[in-house]
């Protein structure tokens, strides 16, 4: 009964401190496995040793940070006096001991945000069909773990090495009497040796956050800032009351902070931000310079000859999207004739980043094959964003200052500096408008970027194309009295061209600017503001078509709707390459019909999950919509597309095939060496191998259709 009494009181403390309880229980959270498909697990169950010893460390000072908190501010009700101190710090540590048990268990059973391959480790990996009839060989796809799971829990053991020897040296120490304007009004028993405690583990987080700052690995960062938080917040908490005072300063802080109207800026538009320019643009506004028509690297595909024409739609999904469609692109790009048959490439988010690295990637690099451009996608990436976050951003929210250098321009740093250290002459951070000259000459494809802009959900492009034609939607008005007839108008204009916007600054706007700004995602890469009035922040690609398919729809619609006929004496078939990070299991392609083992959808539910079905239908359908409605409209817009071309051609003209990752593997930016293999394993199997054949014997046939055969 007195242990039952002992843990009741010990969950009361820590549930009257629920801010120290909710920043526990995400570290608890992210250590068991939650937030794999983001590649947080990765941060502290690390492959590499030392930073994994780092981070069990790291997290063992933050949770004794926590408990001494909620001990100094809630211990006088349920554990007073010294044997009091003695109760609460054993519940502490078999908490402790409990969460890393639990941690460990996890990482050994696979059951969620493994070390291998988020879920696929210590078990045979069930990848998904990558080909007509074809299956990876589970003796092949078999996963162990990369590195050992000690080196966490040694770190934990470390770091209550630590506590012990500093709690013995503080209790050495004979006074305290400067720390008693600290703790005034605090009960008399509580020994001042533990407000000591709390004050030195303070002093030593903010130490570490000011040294460590550039070296701190993910997982360090995140405890230090986590601590600082519950030091901070534990101070005000004992000082000024009501205890809400402590959040309520935050919000001030942030509201202080929100004074600046632009504070995450684009460095390539810095000298914009003065004056901001109007927005939207005068309707009608020339482009100056002008960009390339949208259908001209229609006429530099085969010299005025037909042949076949081939459009490229990669899918966002963070660095595994972009690591596999720089594998997918890597083959592609040893097929003959497929850059002269590649006119157009769109998509989102980590696809486009992949897109980018393949477009930087110097001619004489792309002899030494496509792994070496897919290991330069796959380096890591997060740590630095990490450090940046914790070390940066986050104390900046509260400053009304400009934040020049946010996590989302180190996220481009990186990538600039990965790419030319990997891909010898390798320029990520050439403008986007020096490809222009290759794209008119049909020696490479149009990329379009297409990040989204909040206030509005307007697209902004970034690409060398005049794309107005497709982006401004146009209908016939029925006139009212008196007027002659239907007349044709501007419906909606989906998208504005930057070179629209800001025309002497598009120029020498950097690829990877543009790929940064298309694939900021989540919270790892922030909303940037562009220099407009009014304000209009720029996200991932992904929230208008995470597929990239609808705006090649549309080149692919606008195309014939301006040539009509004439367009058989220039394109003899089309092909839409669709690469996907991931297997839907909402698409239904002719791999997948009539799968056996494919396993039926999981409907069980709990009882609670039932009875709030009221409450979390809305946002479940809301964000059931975000994937399903565009897959379904690509797909629709695909088909409309094939029937018009069909309409025009007398015959099937529009094909397609999709390049599909089935593995499972982190979508954040970092990824681990099984989880590249991965990658690597699908990209060069059979099935992937068979449709890069199937593609090559469809350039053989279409390349030299003479006219009247078409």
């Amino acid at each position: 009964m007195h242990c039952c009494n002992t843990v009741c009181s010990f969950l009361s403390a820590l549930l009257d401190q629920p801010l120290t309880l909710c920043l526990m229980l995400l570290i608890t959270a992210i250590l068991c496995g939650v937030g794999s498909a983001a590649g947080l697990p990765r941060l502290f169950w690390h492959e590499h040793r030392i930073p994994a010893l780092l981070a069990g460390l790291a997290t063992t000072l933050f949770f004794a940070e926590g408990f001494l908190v909620t001990y100094l501010l809630e211990g006088e009700s349920g554990f007073p006096l010294g044997a009091g101190c003695e109760r609460f710090s054993a519940c502490a540590a078999v908490s402790w001991l409990l969460l890393i048990a639990a941690g460990v268990g996890v990482q050994v059973t696979g059951s969620a945000g493994t070390p291998g391959a988020s879920g696929t480790e210590g078990k045979a990996f069930r990848a998904k069909r990558i080909g007509p009839a074809l299956r990876i060989n589970a003796q092949t796809a078999l996963v162990r773990p990369s590195s050992p799971l000690w080196p966490l829990p040694l770190g934990a053991a470390l770091g209550t090495g630590l506590l012990f020897l500093g709690w013995r040296v503080i209790w050495w120490i004979p006074s305290f009497d400067w720390l008693r304007p600290l703790i005034r009004g605090t009960p008399a028993w509580i020994p001042a040796q533990a407000h000591a405690a709390a004050f030195f583990s303070f002093v030593a987080f903010g130490l570490v956050f000011v040294i460590l700052r550039r070296h701190a690995t993910g997982a360090v960062a995140i405890c230090v800032l986590l601590g600082l938080v519950v030091g901070g917040l534990g101070f005000l908490s004992l000082h000024v009351h009501p205890r809400a005072a402590g959040p309520g300063i935050l919000l001030v802080m942030l509201w202080i902070g929100g004074r600046r109207m632009r504070k995450l800026r684009i460095p390539a538009l810095a000298d914009l931000y003065a004056k901001p320019v109007s927005y939207p643009p005068a309707a009608g506004k020339r482009l100056v310079p002008p960009l390339l028509a949208y259908d001209a690297p229609l006429w530099a595909a085969h010299h005025g000859k037909p042949g076949p024409l081939i459009v490229i739609c990669t899918s966002g999904g963070g660095i595994r999207a972009a690591t596999w469609t720089a594998a997918i692109l890597g083959r592609l790009d040893q097929l003959p004739c497929f850059r002269a048959s590649a006119r157009l490439i769109a998509g989102a988010s980590g696809g486009m980043v992949g897109t980018a690295f393949w477009m930087a990637q110097p001619e004489a690099d792309k002899l030494r094959g496509w792994d070496s451009l897919m290991n330069c996608v796959a380096m890591d990436s997060l740590t630095p964003v990490a450090r940046q976050l914790v070390f940066r951003d986050v104390p900046w929210a509260f400053l009304p200052l400009n934040n020049a250098r946010d996590r989302s321009r180190v996220l481009e740093e990186t990538w600039t500096r990965n790419a030319r250290d990997c891909l010898a002459g390798a320029k990520l951070d050439q403008p986007l408008s020096s490809f222009s000259d290759r794209e008119a000459s049909g020696d490479f494809p149009s990329a379009v970027f297409s990040p989204m802009m909040v206030e509005d959900g307007r697209r902004l492009i970034l690409s060398n194309l005049d794309l107005r034609a497709i982006t401004n939607n146009q209908v016939r008005w029925l006139s009212g009295a008196g007027a002659p007839g239907p007349a044709q108008g501007l419906a909606s204009q989906s998208a504005y061209h930057l070179a629209e916007l800001m025309p002497d600054h598009w120029p020498g706007f950097p690829l990877a600017t543009a790929a940064r700004l298309s694939a900021a995602f989540s919270y790892v890469s922030p909303a940037v503001l562009l220099p407009t009035q009014p304000r209009r922040r720029v996200v991932d690609a992904g929230y208008y078509d995470n597929y990239g398919l609808s705006l090649a729809c549309g080149w692919l619609r606008s195309l014939l709707v301006k040539h009509g006929t004439a367009l058989k004496d220039h394109v003899s078939s089309i092909l839409v390459i669709q690469i996907r990070d991931n297997v839907s299991e909402l698409s239904v392609n002719p791999e997948d019909r009539l799968d056996p083992t494919k396993a039926p959808p999981n409907e069980s539910t709990s009882w609670l999950g039932r009875g709030l079905e009221g409450l979390t239908s809305p946002p479940e359908g809301l964000l059931s919509a975000r994937d399903s409605v565009m897959l379904f409209r690509n797909d629709a817009d695909l088909q409309a597309t094939s029937q018009l071309y069909r309409e025009v051609f007398q015959r099937d003209v529009v094909n397609t095939t999709a390049f599909e990752f089935g593995g499972e593997a982190s979508l954040s930016w970092y990824l681990a060496d099984d989880e590249i293999a991965i990658i690597r394993q699908q990209a060069e199997s059979v099935g992937i191998t068979g449709k890069l054949t199937a593609i090559q014997e469809w350039l053989e046939k279409y390349k030299a259709v003479a006219p009247a055969a078409s």
